[in-house]
């Protein structure tokens, strides 16, 4: 595990300890940033606390939507591979 890694998140700085690569921290800190961006485009005024639920609210909707198209694509590869399968033992016999 890598020391303590910066991050900047609303301009606040905040020091983490994380598994990840530092440049996979600064990644995660950059797409909070900007999904903080977007909810304070589209809903000004809001509290603080309301703005951190929707912005979580957003990142779990995308989390889920990939693990969702995730899911999606292994299927189709254990379709596709099934179908290979078959078509070279078709070909072998």
């Amino acid at each position: 595990m890598e020391g303590p890694i910066k991050v900047k998140i609303l301009d606040q700085e905040y020091m983490l300890r994380s598994e990840d690569p530092s440049e996979r921290v600064h990644k995660i800190a950059e797409y909070v940033n900007h999904k903080f961006e977007e909810i304070t485009r589209e809903g000004k005024g809001l509290t603080d606390k309301k703005m951190a639920i929707l912005v979580a609210f957003n990142i779990a909707s995308d989390y889920l939507q990939l693990q969702e198209k995730y899911r999606e694509l292994l299927n189709m590869l254990e379709e596709r591979s099934k179908a290979l399968i078959l078509r070279i033992e078709r070909e072998v016999e």
